[in-house]
């Protein structure tokens, strides 16, 4: 039997869909450490910073999915998926710079 092109994307695409959802449970699942983080370097600003942090994250994705529709468009699913890969290694690179967390006050 001839499988087509299509035939054989679908197939692997069908392989890698295990790997993109594990990606996006990771991703997702940092929204909660990164509002922590945020609130402790804005001790006085608690809500201000849960908001940006929040604000910020889902209005850069909702806009950056575009961009990657558009890749994947011209270059296919998988190549856009490793394009978008490569801002992780952008946000450990601006993680290393971040500034020390001081302790956390507690209230007695």
């Amino acid at each position: 039997m001839n499988e087509t092109g299509s035939e054989r994307m679908s197939e692997r695409f069908t392989l890698f869909k295990p790997l993109l959802m594990l990606g996006g449970f990771c991703l997702v699942s940092s929204s909660p450490v990164t509002i922590a983080l945020a609130q402790r370097y804005a001790a006085g600003s608690v809500a201000t910073a849960s908001s940006l942090m929040l604000g910020l994250g889902r209005g850069t994705g909702g806009l950056l999915v575009t961009l990657v529709g558009v890749v994947a468009d011209y270059l296919g699913p998988i190549a856009a998926v490793r394009i978008a890969g490569l801002s992780l290694l952008a946000a450990v690179l601006l993680a290393l710079t971040l500034p020390p967390v001081t302790k956390a006050r507690t209230e007695t």
